[in-house]
């Protein structure tokens, strides 16, 4: 595990750890096959934001998946 490619953004008061994975946009559909969405409060309002997305970008080879882990608090 490398920490130098580890960088956090902030959610509601938290940081959160990601990775910033730079790629040729052709190359897309090779690396990305599946987006799991949630566990989230609005899992349908984000599922829909993402379908739009994935849409509009021409991404549609990309599959959804809604979380199957229960919400916890």
């Amino acid at each position: 595990k490398n920490n130098n490619l580890i960088q956090h953004r902030t959610k509601e008061n938290s940081l959160i750890p990601f990775l910033k994975i730079r790629f040729k946009p052709k190359d897309i559909k090779n690396i990305v096959k599946l987006i799991t969405i949630g566990p989230l409060n609005n899992l349908d309002v984000s599922e829909s934001g993402l379908k739009s997305y994935r849409n509009k970008n021409k991404l549609e080879f990309i599959n959804l998946k809604k979380s199957d882990v229960p919400i916890r608090y």
